[in-house]
């Protein structure tokens, strides 16, 4: 992906920014459960994780107006810059240790419905699932063996074409939201292998997801910026025949 494509990428984000609801930011530990098979030489199938973290921006838009409203249907997204990395040892293919760094740029879309837990509606469960599409921005890939005063020779797997460089998933999970502070649990369900090469044979990027952020309500501050306002000051009016009205000291209309 040229720079181009990202420059436009953020282009056609921005605006959605000024239509949110809701906007605010996340950051997230990932977790590989499932590990990833790593073919190695006259050992089968040598297993590795691959973990990380994502951090980002959100930006809601509520199915309702009222966001207070006592349950809530809505989709929100938001760009995320994303970092995996896993560090794997090949006894069998003259013991060296082989390091990945990669870097992805990161666009979750989720449809959540909250459920309040208490009178107020500021403390809600919600649940959440949708479609995450990452773009591999840069990649590191060397080797080190144990015997050798240097690393081997550091590619990129994007360039060298040793790894797909747009990744797909399927992302559920469920969450506690108070007051705009939340946090939240999910599960990234792989759509398809990311691997090329035959060495790992597959790479299908599993990940348990642990967030916690906080989101900005636009419209409950839009209200509180109205109820808060200063009226306008009285403006007194000159009737025929009436003497002029004013105040003394104390507060009492004297004539």
């Amino acid at each position: 992906m040229n720079k181009f494509n990202i420059l436009l990428f953020f282009f056609l984000l921005i605006p959605t920014v000024f239509f949110a609801q809701r906007i605010g930011i996340e950051a997230t530990y990932n977790a590989d459960l499932l590990a990833q098979s790593q073919k190695v030489a006259f050992a089968g199938e040598k297993k590795s994780l691959l973990n990380g973290v994502n951090a980002g921006f959100r930006f809601e838009f509520f199915f309702a107006k009222d966001t207070s409203a006592i349950s809530q249907l809505s989709i929100n997204f938001g760009p995320e810059f994303k970092f995996l990395a896993n560090r794997y040892l090949n006894l069998f293919e003259e013991y060296t240790t082989t390091y990945r760094e990669l870097y992805y740029l990161m666009l979750p879309v989720d449809l959540s419905y909250y459920i309040p837990l208490n009178k107020k509606r500021d403390f809600r469960f919600f649940v959440f699932g949708g479609p995450r599409i990452t773009i591999g921005l840069v990649g590191k890939y060397s080797e080190h063996y144990f015997a050798a005063t240097r690393t081997y020779e550091t590619v990129d797997p994007f360039k060298t074409k040793d790894m797909q460089r747009v990744d797909v998933a399927i992302g559920v999970g469920c969450g506690i939201d108070f007051r705009g502070m939340f946090m939240k649990i999910g599960y990234d369900i792989p759509c398809m292998n990311t691997n090329i090469q035959s060495s790992p044979k597959y790479l299908y990027q599993h990940q348990l997801q642990i967030t916690m952020g906080y989101m900005l309500d636009l419209d409950l501050l839009k209200k509180r910026n109205r109820k808060f306002r200063p009226s306008a000051r009285p403006t007194f009016q000159l009737q025929p025949g009436r003497p002029i009205q004013s105040m003394d000291q104390g507060g009492f209309i004297r004539r």
